[in-house]
């Protein structure tokens, strides 16, 4: 951790079924992310366990009501994280799981990226890579506006690190203390930046956070019993600052690393539609 005060985090208890459920959804994603994308899977496998745990054991949400004034925000940028959240919207019940089949590209929208009018279940998508932290800090600020008590949660990439207005936005979070802000970067062991920009190495970008007035937790982005509890708790926590999860990944994790039987009737099992980890 990098943080300029103690942070004390909710101890939320797990439910053990939830562990297992978040590894196979996250199986699931990538396979059918393979299967929809014209990209390569090493592309797609880096943000799948992210993206797995948030929408199955940390975000409030209802597919049956996507427009739920009080469930979490979600934005991000990134059109390799868009064809490994499409799945995991469609197993949810957010849109038909024949719309994936029968035309992949309506699914994740405008170059590949979902949004609030194609697909719900994403309050913000787009692939411009210095978009998603500013519009989530909007969300974040009228959630203190209106006095409600919802978490936006922001997934970037380490690419957005390039960007000025990403900063920008991460400089107006700290400054106004938006501990209700969440943003987690999934930071890949492959990057084409690694090595040659070292001002933009996770520890540089960790402290510049830090000086920011963000807290700063490190996790490793594939590892589901480290990443459910960390998000849960930034999550229930009551913060004076946001948040800043920096996940080290790695394009080449595959899911054969995790056998895991009969991936798709472990995904096809039915959901009640809600995914709810903190008090109303």
């Amino acid at each position: 951790m990098n943080n300029r005060h103690p942070v004390h985090l909710v101890d939320a208890p797990l439910d053990p079924w939830q562990l297992p459920l978040i590894e196979k959804k996250a199986s699931f994603s990538r396979l059918e992310a393979s299967r929809l994308s014209a990209d390569s899977t090493t592309l797609l496998a880096s943000s799948a366990e992210i993206l797995a745990t948030l929408y199955y054991g940390v975000l409030r949400i209802r597919h049956a009501d996507p427009e739920w004034p009080d469930r979490d925000r979600f934005a991000f940028g990134g059109r390799t994280t868009a064809a490994a959240l499409a799945p995991l919207l469609a197993d949810l019940g957010f849109c038909p799981r024949s719309h994936l089949d029968r035309n992949p590209q309506l699914v994740l929208g405008f170059e590949g990226q979902p949004g609030p009018i194609r697909l719900p279940g994403v309050d913000f998508g787009s692939g411009s890579a210095d978009v998603a932290l500013p519009v989530g800090v909007g969300m974040a600020t009228a959630a203190c506006l209106a006095g409600r008590q919802y978490r936006t949660f922001v997934l970037l990439d380490e690419n957005q690190w390039q960007e000025g207005r990403m900063w920008e936005a991460a400089l107006v979070a700290g400054r106004h203390a938006l501990g209700n802000l969440i943003a987690i970067v999934n930071h890949s062991k492959q990057s084409p930046h690694e090595g040659l920009v070292d001002t933009d190495s996770p520890e540089r970008c960790a402290d510049k956070w830090a000086h920011f007035g963000w807290d700063v937790f490190h996790v490793d982005g594939h590892d589901v019993t480290a990443l459910l509890p960390l998000l849960r708790g930034l999550q229930l926590a009551h913060r004076s600052a946001p948040a800043v999860v920096i996940a080290r990944t790695d394009e080449a994790f595959s899911h054969e690393r995790h056998p895991l039987g009969n991936l798709r009737d472990a995904a096809s099992a039915p959901s009640d539609g809600i995914v709810d980890c903190r008090p109303g």
